[in-house]
C-alpha cells in the first residue's frame, strides 16, 4: 500500500466483486509524486497445506478502470514460509522489479539514475557511468536491506560498549612485532609452495609431449583461474544481490505491518513492538506468535550480549541518536541445583516478577485470558508513583528434559485492554539447562526501555526525575552522559565490572582474533597443499601414458556449437511460448464468446451447438478440431436421445420428427437405422462420396461454392472439410465442417454448420444444422448405418427467428390468409407433409445402396443424388421420362411393401383375435360383463373427473407460480434492507398482498424465531441454572444507537396452564397497548390466521391519531409440545396492505415456558427492541428520547444516559412480584 516509499500522494484498496469472491486476494492503487508512477499491486495468499503459505504479489500495470501514470515499472515478489518443526520456520523470498518505462518503451539511462536519485558525471564515460550507477544502487539496496534485516526478524543491532582502558604503547608494540613475524613466516611459506608448484609445473610441461594446437597446462590454468575468478565474482554479486533484496523484503514487510509515526523507535526491533486484535482467534494466534518469536530470538540474543559464553553478572546502558534510553541486564550463572528444582524456582520467580512482586507500591493484579494456550500467563498490574499500566506475557517451552526457555514481555497495544497510562517496554529471556545431575546453567537477559507516551519517548527531563535527578542546571550537551551515569549509580550498582575483567575481556577478544588468523592460514596452506599433490600425480600420469586429449581448440570449437545451439533452442522455445500466449488469449476469447447464447430462439440448443472461429491460425486450426471432437463424443448421445440407438436391435428405422418451441419456432430432425448387406469399407466409401456432394452444395441449387482452409486442414485434420456455401431460392449461408472419425469396425461422419466465422461474417439468413452418420460392422458382408438430421428454423443475421409466415412461404404453405392463432397449427401439419416426403426419400437412397457395387459407378452418382432431401418430390414433378419411370417404379415398390405389411398385419391380428377368443370363452362363465353403455357412461365420468383435476392441477401450478415470483421478490427486498449493525439477517420481516404469499411469511417468520430460540437464549446469556433473573441492559454502539434487552427468569409455584394462560392474558394487554391508552387497535387476518392456530396479528397505534408516534404491526404465535410451550413475538415494519408507520422499530420477544414436577413452571422471557428508524436511516438520539417518552435534564452525557437507562428499565413496571399481580388482573378479568 505504499508505505515503504517517499512522496506518496495516495494510496487505496481497490474492490469489485470478482476481487470479493476469491479468497486471501487484495488489490492496492498507490499514486507516488515523484517519480510520477501508479502502482496497482495484486496480491494473494496460498496455503497448499498445513505447513506452508505462499504470498504472491504482482504490479498490474495496464487495468482500464484505474488511470495509469507517465512512469512505470514491472514489480513482482514471492515469499514462501515453511514450517519445519513448531519452534523453527524457513522464509523464501523473491523481489523483481524491472527498469523504468513508458508507454514508448523503456527510459533512457540517465533519466532511470536521475529518478533514483543517482548524479552522473557529464565527462564520464558510459561504461563509467553504468559502474557508477552499478555502485550506487548496489549500496543503496545494501543500506535498504540492513534495515530491512533489523526490521522483522533480525536481533537489536545497537553497538556493545567497550570497557577498560587502552593499552600501554610499550605491550602495543610489542603485540605488533609478534604478529607482523608471524605473517612473515606465513608470506615464506606460500612463497615456498608456490615456488615448489612452478617446479611442478615446468616439469609437467617438459615431461608432456607437444602436440599441434594445443595450449600449455599454464595457459590452460590461467585461463581456468580467470574463469573462476569470474564466476566467484559473479557469484559474489549475485549474493550480494539477493542478500540485498531479501533486506528490502523485510524492510518492506516491516513497514508494511508495523509502520506507525507514533510508536517511539528505539534500539530493540520491530518485533518486538506488538499489537493484540480484539477478536479471539486473531488474539490467540498474536499471543502465540509473540511468544514463539522471542524464542526463536533467544540464542540471537545470548549471543550478541555474550552471555552463554562464560559466568558474568552484567548490564548495559544505550542511548539512541533521539535521546532514548535502554537498559540491559544479563547474567550467565552455575547454580548448585537439580535440573527440576531450578525449574520450579525460575516460574515461581517470573511469576512473581510479572505480576508487580518487584516494584514497592501497586494497586492489583488482573489475569487476562489465553485462550488455552500452553504454559502461558497474561496479568495486568497497575503501578503507582509513577502510575503505568504493565501488561506482561510470559511462556515457557520446555526442550525435551534437559533444557527449559522462559520469555516475557509487555504488551502496550491491546485493545481489548488499552493502556492509557506511559508504559516502558520490558522483555526477559531465562534459558535453564542441566549440565549435571546437581548442576543447572542459568542465563538471564533483561531488557528495559525509556518511558513512553502515544507521542514517543518522554523527554530526557522527565526520565531523569523518575531516578530522583534534576538535569535543569546541567548543559544540554552533558545531559545523556549525566543521566547514564546516575542511571549506572542507581540502577546499576551491583553489577559494576571490575578492572581485571575488563582486561581479561580484551585479551579474549585478541586471542579469538589470532586464532581465527591462524585459521585462515593453515587453511590456504592445506589448500596449497592439495594442490601440489594433485600436480604430482598428474605428473606421474602423464609419465605413465600418453592420453588421447582433444586440442583447446576442438574444445573450444564445441563450447561454441553447444552454445549456438542453446541459442536457437531459447530462440525457438520464446517463439513458441509467444504463439501458445496468443493462443491461450485468443481461446480464451472464443470459449466466452462461443459459451453465450446468441439469442433466446436459441437457447433450447445445448452449448457445444454454438461454435465460432477465430482469425488467427492457431486457434482457428484447435477451434476446427475442438468443434468436430466434441460433436464425435457427443454421437451415441444425440442418437440415443433421438431415440436411434435405443432401437439397435431392429433393422430398420425411418423417422422425423417436427418440434415446435415455446417460441413458436421448428426444429427438423430425420432419423434413419438401416441394414445394408455391404461391407463396412464399401457402405463408408459410398457414405462419404454421398455426404462430399451433401456438404458442398450438390443438392441444392446454389450461387457459389468455395473450399476455405485447405492447406491448413489437408495437414493438421485429415478427412476434413470446410466449404462455404450461398444458396439461391431462398438466399441462405451454409459454412459445413464436417469430418469422419474411423477405426477398424466403426466410422463416424459429422458436420455442423459454423455462423459465426471472424474471417468472412454471415451477411445473409442461416439456419443451424448438424449430422452424424455412425456406420458399424455387425459382419463382414453386413454393416448398420444410423444417420440423425437436425436442421432449426430459419434465422436472420442476427441470429433472430424469421416469423411463420416467412418459414410457412419456403416450404410453399402460404398462411397470409390464416388466422395468426392458427398459423403455428398449419404450419406444423405442412411440415409434416413436408417430412414425409423426406422420410421417403431416405428410404428410397438406402434401398439403392445395396445394388451399388462399386463407388465409382454411376449408379453411386444416382445414390448419391436419391439420398437429397426431396428427391422424390424432384422426380415426381420432373419432365424427364427416365426421372418419372424412375418414381413410378418407386411408387409401385412402395405400394408393394405397404401390401406385404397389410397382409402381415391381418394374419397377426387374426391370430390375436383367436387367442382372445380362447380368453374369453374361459372367462365367460365367471366374470360378468358390463354393458357397452355402461363402460361408457363410466369413461365420461372418468374423463370428465380428470380434466376437472387438470383443470384444478393447472390453477393450482399458476397460483404457485405466482406465489413463488411474490416470494422471490419479498426474499430480494428483503435482503436489500439496510440494518444497523446489531441487527441480524433473520429480524428482517415483510408481508406482500398476495394472500398466499402473506400466509407463508407469517408462517416462515414464526417459524424463524422458534428456531432460533436457544440461540437467542445463549447470545444473551441465559445461564443453565434456574437462578432468578429480572434486569434490562441499554446497549449504545459508537454511532449512539440503542438497543434494549428485557431478560426474566423465575420458577413459578403455579400449574402450567395457569401460567400459560396469564402469559396469554398479559400478551393480549400489551399488544392492545393498554400500557401507554393506544388510541386505536384491531386484531389483522384472522380468518387466515385461524388455520395455523395459536397465531395474531395486531395493529396498535402509539400517540393519537393526528400524530401518531408509530403503527405497530405484532405478530405472535404459540409453539406446543409435551414439556414446553414457546411464545415468540415480531413487529411487522413493512406491510404492503397498511400504511406505513412514520417511524418503526424492530421488536421480538420469547416466552418459554417449562413444565416442572410438583405443580411447577419455569417461565424465561427475552424481549429485544431496537432504536426508530424511518425512511432516512436510524433517527437521532433526541428523537429517540422523545419518541419513548422520556425528557432530558440537560445533565452531564453519561448521567443523562444512566438516567435514560433507569427510565426505560422502569417502563413497563417489571417488578418481582410482576406474576401475581398478573395473576390477579387476569382473575379479575374472568370473572367480569
Amino acid at each position: 500500500t505504499g508505505t515503504v516509499w517517499n512522496y506518496v500522494q495516495s494510496s487505496e484498496l481497490l474492490h469489485d466483486e470478482v476481487l470479493d469472491t476469491v479468497c486471501g486476494t487484495s488489490y492496492a492503487h498507490t499514486v507516488r509524486e515523484f517519480p510520477n508512477e501508479t502502482v496497482n499491486f495484486l496480491t494473494r495468499e496460498f496455503q497448499p497445506n498445513a505447513n506452508r503459505i505462499i504470498f504472491v504479489g504482482q504490479n498490474i500495470h495496464q487495468d482500464e478502470l484505474v488511470e495509469s501514470s507517465k512512469y512505470c515499472r514491472n514489480r513482482m515478489f514471492w515469499y514462501v514460509i515453511d514450517r519445519i518443526n513448531p519452534n523453527k520456520t524457513i522464509l523464501r523470498n523473491l523481489d523483481v522489479i524491472s527498469h523504468y518505462f513508458t508507454q514508448e518503451g523503456p527510459v533512457p539511462f540517465n533519466i532511470e539514475a536521475s529518478i533514483l536519485g543517482c548524479t552522473l558525471p557529464s565527462t564520464a564515460s558510459e561504461t563509467q557511468q553504468i559502474d557508477i550507477y552499478t555502485k550506487y544502487t548496489t549500496e543503496a539496496y545494501t543500506l535498504v536491506g540492513r534495515r530491512s534485516d533489523e526490521g522483522l526478524f533480525a536481533l537489536p543491532m545497537e553497538s556493545h560498549i567497550q570497557f577498560g582502558k587502552m593499552l600501554p604503547p610499550a605491550r602495543r608494540r610489542r603485540k605488533t612485532d609478534i604478529q607482523r613475524k608471524w605473517r612473515q613466516k606465513i608470506v615464506a611459506e606460500i612463497e615456498s609452495l608456490k615456488a615448489q608448484a612452478l617446479m611442478l609445473e615446468l616439469e609437467l610441461e617438459r615431461t608432456t609431449p607437444a602436440k599441434p594446437g594445443a595450449l600449455p597446462w599454464k595457459e590452460i590454468a590461467q585461463s581456468l583461474q580467470e574463469e573462476s575468478q569470474t564466476s566467484v565474482h559473479r557469484n559474489r554479486l549475485l549474493r550480494q544481490q539477493h542478500q540485498d533484496q531479501l533486506r528490502v523484503l523485510l524492510d518492506l514487510a516491516q513497514r508494511a505491518l508495523y509502520c506507525n509515526p507514533k510508536r517511539p523507535l528505539l534500539n530493540y526491533q520491530a518485533w518486538c513492538q506488538t499489537s493484540i486484535s480484539p477478536y479471539q482467534h486473531p488474539r490467540r494466534f498474536a499471543l502465540e506468535w509473540t511468544t514463539t518469536a522471542m524464542y526463536h530470538n533467544t540464542m540471537a540474543m545470548l549471543e550478541k550480549h555474550g552471555v552463554a559464553s562464560r559466568d558474568l553478572a552484567n548490564y548495559k546502558i544505550t542511548c539512541s541518536e533521539n535521546e532514548a534510553f535502554e537498559y540491559i541486564w544479563y547474567m550467565h550463572k552455575s547454580i548448585l541445583l537439580p535440573y527440576q528444582s531450578t525449574v520450579t524456582l525460575a516460574h515461581h520467580w517470573v511469576q512473581h516478577y510479572i505480576r508487580g512482586g518487584m516494584w514497592p507500591h501497586t494497586t492489583g493484579t488482573k489475569p487476562l485470558d489465553v485462550y488455552g494456550l500452553p504454559d502461558t500467563t497474561y496479568v495486568q498490574t497497575t503501578r503507582v508513583m509513577p502510575t503505568e499500566i504493565v501488561q506482561f506475557l510470559s511462556r515457557e517451552f520446555h526442550e525435551g528434559d534437559n533444557r527449559t526457555t522462559i520469555v516475557g514481555q509487555t504488551i502496550h497495544a491491546d485493545e481489548l485492554y488499552p493502556v492509557p497510562t506511559p508504559y516502558r517496554h520490558r522483555m526477559f529471556w531465562y534459558v535453564l539447562e542441566k549440565a549435571s545431575e546437581t548442576v543447572t546453567k542459568v542465563s538471564t537477559i533483561h531488557v528495559t526501555s525509556h518511558l513512553c507516551t502515544d507521542d514517543g519517548p518522554v523527554a530526557i527531563e522527565e526520565e531523569a526525575k523518575l531516578m530522583g535527578y534534576d538535569l535543569s542546571d546541567c548543559p544540554e550537551v552533558d545531559r545523556v552522559d549525566r543521566l547514564t551515569q546516575q542511571a549506572s549509580r542507581c540502577t546499576f550498582a551491583m553489577a559494576e565490572i571490575s578492572t581485571e575483567d575488563r582486561k581479561r575481556r580484551q585479551r579474549e577478544g585478541s586471542t579469538r582474533h589470532q586464532r581465527k588468523w591462524r585459521q585462515k592460514i593453515v587453511a590456504e596452506i592445506a589448500a596449497l597443499t592439495e594442490q601440489c599433490i594433485a600436480l604430482e600425480a598428474e605428473v606421474l600420469r602423464r609419465r605413465s601414458r600418453d592420453p588421447l586429449t582433444l586440442t583447446w581448440f576442438d574444445v573450444v570449437q564445441s563450447l561454441r556449437e553447444d552454445n549456438e545451439i542453446a541459442i536457437h533452442r531459447n530462440r525457438a522455445l520464446k517463439t513458441k511460448r509467444s504463439q501458445y500466449m496468443q493462443l491461450v488469449s485468443a481461446m480464451t476469447q472464443w470459449v466466452r464468446m462461443a459459451s453465450q447464447p446468441l439469442q433466446p430462439a436459441v437457447q433450447q440448443r445445448t452449448t457445444w451447438r454454438y461454435t465460432t472461429l477465430m482469425s488467427q491460425p492457431m486457434p482457428r486450426q484447435l477451434g476446427m478440431d475442438w468443434i468436430t471432437q466434441m460433436m464425435f463424443y457427443n454421437t451415441e448421445k444425440m442418437l440415443d436421445e433421438y431415440g436411434v440407438a435405443a432401437t439397435a436391435t431392429s433393422h430398420n428405422l425411418i423417422d422425423y420428427d417436427v418440434v415446435v418451441s415455446e417460441m413458436d419456432t421448428f426444429e427438423y430432425v430425420w432419423m434413419t437405422q438401416k441394414h445394408v448387406q455391404l461391407p463396412l469399407e464399401h457402405t463408408r466409401e459410398l457414405i462419404r462420396l454421398w455426404l462430399l456432394k451433401y456438404t458442398t452444395g450438390a443438392m441444392w441449387k446454389v450461387r457459389s461454392v468455395a473450399m476455405l482452409d485447405t492447406e491448413m486442414i489437408s495437414v493438421a485434420l485429415p478427412f476434413t472439410t470446410y466449404c462455404d456455401i450461398v444458396k439461391e431460392g431462398p438466399e441462405e449461408m451454409v459454412r459445413f465442417l464436417s469430418r469422419e472419425f474411423r477405426d477398424e469396425n466403426r466410422s463416424v461422419f459429422v458436420g455442423q454448420n459454423i455462423h459465426v466465422d471472424e474471417l468472412a461474417p454471415i451477411r445473409t439468413n442461416f439456419r443451424n444444422r448438424a449430422f452424424w452418420y455412425m456406420l458399424d460392422r455387425v459382419g463382414p458382408n453386413s454393416t448398420k448405418v444410423q444417420m440423425l438430421h437436425i436442421t432449426s428454423h430459419l434465422l436472420s443475421p442476427e441470429a433472430i427467428p424469421m416469423s411463420l409466415i416467412d418459414e410457412g412461404a419456403l416450404m410453399g404453405c402460404d398462411l397470409s390468409t390464416v388466422l395468426e392463432v392458427d398459423q403455428l397449427d398449419t404450419l406444423t401439419r405442412h411440415a409434416n407433409r413436408m417430412a414425409v416426403k423426406e422420410v421417403e426419400g431416405l428410404a428410397a437412397s438406402f434401398e439403392r445402396i445395396q445394388t451399388v457395387t462399386d463407388p465409382s459407378d454411376l449408379d453411386t452418382i444416382e445414390f448419391t443424388m436419391a439420398m437429397a432431401r426431396g428427391w422424390i418430390v424432384q422426380a415426381r414433378d420432373s419432365t424427364s421420362p427416365d426421372e418419372h419411370a424412375k418414381y413410378l417404379e418407386y411408387c409401385r415398390t412402395k405400394q408393394k411393401g405397404y401390401r406385404e405389411r397389410i397382409v402381415k398385419e391381418i394374419a397377426q391380428l387374426a391370430a390375436k383375435v383367436k387367442e382372445l377368443e380362447s380368453v374369453l370363452a374361459r372367462h365367460q362363465k365367471q366374470i360378468p360383463m358390463l354393458p357397452w353403455s355402461e363402460v361408457a357412461k363410466a369413461l365420461a365420468d372418468d374423463i370428465a373427473d380428470t380434466r376437472m383435476t387438470n383443470t384444478k392441477l393447472k390453477h393450482i401450478c399458476r397460483r404457485q407460480m405466482k406465489m413463488i415470483l411474490v416470494m422471490n421478490e419479498w426474499v430480494d427486498n428483503s435482503l436489500l434492507k439496510p440494518l444497523g449493525t446489531n441487527a441480524v439477517t433473520w429480524q428482517q420481516t415483510t408481508l406482500w398482498n398476495d394472500p398466499n404469499s402473506r400466509k407463508l411469511a407469517i408462517d416462515w417468520i414464526t417459524r424463524c424465531r422458534l428456531h432460533n430460540t436457544e440461540l437467542m437464549l445463549k447470545q444473551y446469556g441465559f445461564p443453565g441454572s434456574d437462578e432468578f433473573i429480572l434486569d434490562f441492559e441499554l446497549k449504545m454502539d459508537e454511532n449512539e444507537i440503542f438497543e434494549y434487552v428485557w431478560r426474566d427468569q423465575v420458577i413459578i409455584d403455579q400449574p402450567f396452564e395457569l401460567v400459560l394462560n396469564v402469559m396469554r392474558f398479559r400478551l393480549d394487554q400489551t399488544l392492545r397497548g393498554t400500557q401507554w391508552r393506544s388510541p386505536s387497535t384491531k386484531a389483522l387476518e384472522e380468518d387466515m390466521l385461524e388455520s395455523m392456530g395459536n397465531t395474531r396479528y395486531q395493529r396498535t397505534v402509539r400517540g393519537n391519531m393526528d400524530n401518531p408516534v408509530e403503527y405497530m404491526n405484532m405478530l405472535w404465535r404459540e409453539f406446543h409440545d409435551e414439556m414446553r410451550t414457546v411464545i415468540v413475538g415480531q413487529s411487522i415494519t413493512d406491510d404492503a396492505l397498511l400504511e406505513k408507520s412514520p417511524q418503526s422499530r424492530y421488536m421480538m420477544f420469547w416466552y418459554i415456558l417449562d413444565r416442572y414436577p410438583g405443580n411447577q413452571t419455569k417461565l424465561r422471557v427475552l424481549g429485544l427492541s431496537s432504536h426508530y428508524f424511518n425512511s432516512n436511516g436510524y433517527v437521532s438520539k433526541e428523537k429517540e428520547f422523545a419518541f419513548v417518552g422520556y425528557k432530558p435534564d440537560g445533565v452531564g452525557e453519561e448521567l443523562e444516559l444512566a438516567r435514560f437507562r433507569y427510565y426505560m428499565s422502569k417502563l413497563y413496571t417489571r417488578t418481582a412480584h410482576m406474576f401475581e399481580r398478573d395473576l390477579e388482573n387476569y382473575l379479575a378479568a374472568k370473572l367480569a
